[in-house]
């Protein structure tokens, strides 16, 4: 099952291509569906038939690029809306991993840094349909977009992966000059992209009504911008935390718990993305400077964190990222 909003830009984009969608959404059983109603889910295989017959009659290879300009994220609702108002890309990537099915039932998505490179991909648990790869190459182009909206129009992945077996017509996506690798046939479809863009801030903070993370998000938001302005010696404690926004401890706990996080877990994303950033600068501090910026105890503490979060130690990190 698909949510309808994930349908609705192919829809406008179709209509601005001057496309009659009337007949293929009648063709495929999608009428039978309010479509308007974003928070309704399709039956998948529909969807895959509606793509399929556009794609063949209209003599589109990718719908993902003949779309380009209406297959924006900011697009895809509240679901859309939750992912990209968060502090940082980590935050936006770990949240779109665990989400992923309230958009599509039938995908499962992940997330993983190895060293100096990171991924965002997802397989699907359904059969393979014709109209399967046009859903596929139109998640690819969110995908896409959703980290554009942090790093820029212009950022290109370090590889695009698809489990179909081509990804033609992608001109309007990359740019003349890059270095995008393609791989197809590949098991699971996603990018993969620079383990230092994970500390891109989002250009959207503000969480006041989204049905998926409410005020859990906000809390969330509120913790990055204490600890961004904290300037003690050592972090504040979950009581500050708290009494800071004027909630009790059990309350906090509460909410934190409702989103699946901890204050434990939004420290350690914070100082991670802190540690991208310092990493990137370049100002000369030495890592146990680093560490000390971040409030670890010791330089050890912070070399075994940095190593959790990617594998490897922030020395090399630092060393591949300059080279």
């Amino acid at each position: 099952m698909m949510k309808s909003f994930f349908l609705q830009p192919v829809l406008m984009g179709l209509d601005h291509r001057n496309v009659d969608s009337k007949n293929y959404l009648r063709a495929s059983g999608l009428h039978q569906f309010d479509i308007n109603n974003q928070e309704s889910y399709l039956p998948a295989q529909f969807v895959y038939s509606f793509m399929d017959n556009v794609s063949k009659n209209e003599q589109v290879r990718n719908l993902g690029s003949f779309l380009l300009n209406h297959l924006k994220f900011t697009r895809l609702s509240n679901w859309g809306n939750m992912i990209i108002s968060t502090p940082d890309l980590l935050t936006s990537m770990k949240i779109g991993a665990r989400f992923n099915h309230v958009l599509c039932t039938h995908q499962r998505a992940e997330f993983h840094i190895n060293g100096n490179t990171a991924s965002y991909s997802w397989t699907y648990t359904d059969k393979e349909m014709d109209g399967r790869n046009q859903v596929d190459f139109i998640n690819l182009f969110y995908a896409i977009d959703g980290i554009r909206v942090g790093a820029g129009s212009k950022w290109t992945p370090l590889e695009i992966h698809t489990i179909c077996s081509d990804l033609p017509d992608l001109d309007n996506l990359l740019p003349v000059e890059n270095n995008t690798v393609i791989r197809t046939n590949s098991k699971r479809s996603g990018i993969m992209f620079e383990t230092s863009l994970l500390s891109t801030s989002m250009p959207d903070k503000s969480l006041d009504n989204y049905e998926y993370s409410d005020k859990h998000l906000s809390i969330k938001n509120k913790i990055y911008c204490i600890l961004d302005g904290w300037s003690g010696e050592y972090f504040p404690v979950v009581d500050v935390i708290a009494e800071m926004g004027s909630i009790s401890r059990v309350t906090l706990y509460r909410m934190l718990h409702s989103e699946g996080t901890s204050y434990i877990d939004i420290l350690d994303n914070w100082r991670f993305t802190k540690a991208l950033k310092l990493l990137n600068e370049n100002d000369h501090s030495t890592i146990k400077e680093i560490s000390q910026k971040l409030k670890y105890s010791n330089c050890s503490n912070f070399e075994r964190s940095f190593k959790r979060w990617t594998g490897t130690t922030p020395g090399r990190f630092r060393d591949s990222i300059r080279s």
